[in-house]
């Protein structure tokens, strides 16, 4: 019996040895930044397969941020009063990083995205120009890392000629 036991032992320690190895040897698909944040990244797509934020970091979250009007002479309610898909992304975006900067955070602290986007007058959701517009923008700010987002369909927003709803988490 006493063999057996230490036989036992001894393939016990050679599967955690190869194991420990074989873990360490991995290339890794996530990046930590200095304040321990880390992000998973996905090979196959331009969002991250997710993000750790530990306990001692500071987060801010904002509410769901819309574009300013574009055009105050439009009708109200209109699409034309807050522009296209595309012109509401990017405005959207812009009221992020202004509400992130009276905090003192950036674009660069951003780990989640959640975006909403309802059909224009035609009855559309045009996810094609929200696509666009989020890769042109972070484009802009090159030290900007990979984020988590989701982005969702939705039947309307909460007023007539909105498209796009963009909140924002960030962690540093």
């Amino acid at each position: 019996m006493m063999v057996n036991m230490k036989l036992f032992s001894h393939r016990i320690g050679l599967f955690l040895i190869f194991g420990l190895l074989c873990f360490s040897c991995q290339n890794s698909d996530e990046k930590t930044d200095d304040q321990g944040v880390e992000r998973f990244e996905r090979s196959d797509a331009a969002i991250l397969k997710g993000v750790y934020v530990p306990s001692k970091a500071d987060m801010f979250f904002t509410s769901g941020l819309v574009a300013p009007i574009k055009d105050a002479d439009a009708a109200s309610g209109s699409n034309q009063q807050y522009g296209t898909t595309y012109e509401q992304s990017i405005g959207a975006l812009n009221k992020v990083k202004e509400t992130l900067d009276l905090k003192g955070f950036s674009l660069e602290n951003i780990v989640f995205l959640r975006v909403y986007l309802a059909p224009d007058s035609s009855g559309v959701i045009d996810f094609k120009s929200f696509f666009s517009a989020y890769d042109n923008y972070f484009k802009r700010y090159p030290n900007v890392p990979q984020i988590a987002r989701a982005t969702i369909g939705v039947h309307s927003l909460a007023r007539a000629g909105l498209l796009v709803e963009v909140e924002a988490v960030a962690a540093k």
